[in-house]
């Protein structure tokens, strides 16, 4: 396992994926496995982000599946992490989502969200996560390209 060091929120995510791995886990993903930990739901790491050192020759419905899989009530889900960013804004890349509804076709697929900032998290469907694109414009991020920026207050936010 690699060591975790200190880092600065904004800065991790431009990081590479070999930058990520210097790190350890992302603080999002911290937080699913304590909320996830806590109401003693089963969950396996299962994204693409440790599997090889030149990612950008897969295809992106494969470089962009989902971090978890999570078992509820006997029912098994994908289940994607994302974080907000400091400006409160949670930024999707739309080639991500893209991919995320060919993943929903093979397993039901949930999203957890969490806003350092606050400490709060949002868990929900994908689908719910899809109604909260509605009425936004794709723009352009100078180093994300297409990006869906979501405000947080289209989301129901949860103690972790």
């Amino acid at each position: 396992m690699a060591n975790k060091v200190n880092y600065n929120e904004g800065e991790f995510s431009y990081l590479t994926t070999s930058e990520r791995l210097t790190i350890g886990d992302k603080p999002t993903m911290e937080a699913a496995n304590k909320y996830f930990s806590k109401r003693e739901i089963p969950f396996r790491r299962y994204g693409f982000d440790n599997s090889t050192e030149r990612p950008w020759e897969f295809p992106n419905v494969l470089r962009h599946g989902p971090d978890l899989t999570i078992s509820i009530e006997g029912k098994d889900f994908f289940c994607e992490g994302k974080g907000v960013g400091s400006d409160n804004i949670l930024k999707v890349r739309a080639d991500k989502i893209e991919s995320y509804k060919k993943w929903e076709h093979l397993l039901p697929l949930k999203m957890f969200i969490y806003n350092s900032s606050s400490g709060l998290c949002a868990f929900i469907d994908f689908t719910d996560f899809l109604r909260t694109l509605k009425g936004l414009k794709v723009t352009k991020h100078e180093k994300m390209g297409r990006i869906f920026e979501i405000p947080c207050s289209r989301f129901n936010w949860e103690k972790i």
